[in-house]
């Protein structure tokens, strides 16, 4: 899994939406639930999260939504369709809530 992290994400429609941070996983069936992803400057408004003061925005976005993972990870949608909403409450916009596991690309 550690070979996701700092892959480019792409929307369906080939925007960058960002890098992957981290990955997810459910330690019971060992099933990657989301990404986290740092969102690429100038995205923020296009995904509706806010950029904070300082660093960069980040998302998750739920594994289901996510089409191949090669060189780069492309997501199923495209960047029109990626932002949480009303009528897509399934995408996971809170990077705050942690995820099960963290594996990140950060030295212990």
């Amino acid at each position: 899994m550690e070979e996701i992290i700092g892959l480019e994400v792409l929307s369906s429609d080939a925007k960058l939406v960002g890098t992957v941070e981290s990955v997810g996983v459910d330690t019971e069936s060992w099933h990657v639930g989301a990404l986290k992803v740092i969102v690429t400057k100038g995205m923020e408004a296009s995904l509706g999260v806010k950029k904070p003061l300082f660093g960069a925005a980040r998302i998750a976005f739920p594994s289901d939504k996510v089409e191949s993972v090669k060189d780069v990870v492309k997501m199923k949608e495209p960047l029109a369709k990626m932002a949480p909403s009303e009528g897509n409450p399934h995408q996971v916009a809170d990077h705050r809530k942690p995820l099960v596991i963290l594996i990140t690309n950060r030295p212990a």
